[in-house]
């Protein structure tokens, strides 16, 4: 009983700090950075929102942004969501079919929310998603139910491929099954090039 008292007060003050903490900060985030890159498809080749992408001009400068998202919907948090969301925009607006973005997607599990695919199947760009193989996956080879996780994950994948199919998009978007005897795999992450450049 002490113990179910000190967890709900542990859980308690976590919530309501970050109810009035990071909820707020978070939407301010959003608002009022990612949501507020306006990517118009009369920018100049080769910048975006006045930003010069020239390969040269980029070198030296950072070429990578760590975003830590979160989503928890049932205490009203949307990081994740509203920060994927806003990229598949971006990813599209920046598509045509002379010049799409290369999308890079890497998950342990194809779990994916139907945002995520059908964000994919209707984008004008290329994605390669990479997967665990089913003998990658760490649920291979686990007792009772569990067992049965890393096909259920390839049925996913299946049913997926099938839609990508019937949308005749089979040339532009691949995916990899990850393999390599005795390793699992667990890398999650996305990498998207415009026009050759690595964003």
């Amino acid at each position: 009983m002490a113990f179910r008292n000190f967890a709900h007060n542990v859980m308690s003050s976590f919530i309501d700090s970050w109810s009035n903490n990071s909820v707020e900060k978070s939407k301010l985030f959003f608002s009022n950075d990612i949501e507020s890159i306006n990517v118009s498809k009369d920018e100049k080749p080769g910048k975006i929102n006045g930003v010069s992408m020239d390969k040269n001009k980029l070198d030296g400068c950072d070429d990578t942004i760590l975003i830590p998202t979160i989503q928890m919907n049932p205490l009203f948090i949307d990081d994740d969501e509203r920060f994927m969301k806003t990229l598949f925009g971006i990813i599209n607006t920046l598509s045509n079919d002379k010049s799409p973005c290369r999308t890079d997607i890497a998950s342990a599990y194809f779990n994916f929310a139907n945002l995520h695919k059908n964000s994919i199947l209707n984008s004008k760009g290329i994605f390669n998603l990479v997967v665990a193989s089913p003998k990658s996956n760490g649920f291979y080879g686990a007792k009772g139910i569990s067992g049965h996780i890393p096909n259920a994950y390839s049925m996913f994948e299946l049913e997926f491929m099938n839609l990508v199919e019937k949308k005749n998009r089979s040339e532009k978007i691949k995916l990899f099954e990850f393999y390599r005897q005795d390793w699992t795999y667990h890398a999650k992450g996305i990498l998207f090039l415009l026009n050759k450049i690595l964003l």
